[in-house]
């Protein structure tokens, strides 16, 4: 189990530029006119250092809430199969919780950087 988790991370890594510098362009474009005709405004908005380090802050978060889901997925199983077992059920239990308080961060990470980036963008939190 310990091995897949590994592999989604490194395969995660390996395509994360790609989540994060990715350009929306419009299929077939007129050779006659300018190319900023067929690239999008948010296309073009990641030039600064801000909006990339936004996103990849994002997809860290996201990263971690998924790996928290599967704890609590992982957890469920190990106590439904614990068959009586008391010490596999407490440990299962643990997981659950450690999970959930990790889920519960993660929210509140979310939460802090989009106020804080928003307040150094714009000068003032909302």
């Amino acid at each position: 189990m310990f091995k897949k988790i590994i592999a989604l991370f490194i395969g995660l890594f390996i395509l994360m530029p790609n989540l994060v510098f990715v350009n929306n362009v419009k299929a077939q474009p007129d050779p006659t006119q300018d190319w900023e005709d067929y690239v999008s405004d948010e296309a073009k908005t990641v030039s600064n250092l801000s909006d990339v380090s936004q996103r990849v802050i994002n997809i860290l978060l996201l990263i971690a809430a998924v790996v928290a889901v599967i704890y609590v997925i992982i957890g469920g199983y190990n106590y439904i199969t614990a068959g009586g077992n008391a010490e596999q059920a407490a440990a299962s239990k643990t997981t659950i919780l450690n999970a959930l308080i990790g889920l519960v961060i993660i929210f509140a990470a979310y939460a802090i950087v989009r106020y804080v980036v928003y307040g150094i963008l714009t000068g003032t939190p909302s």
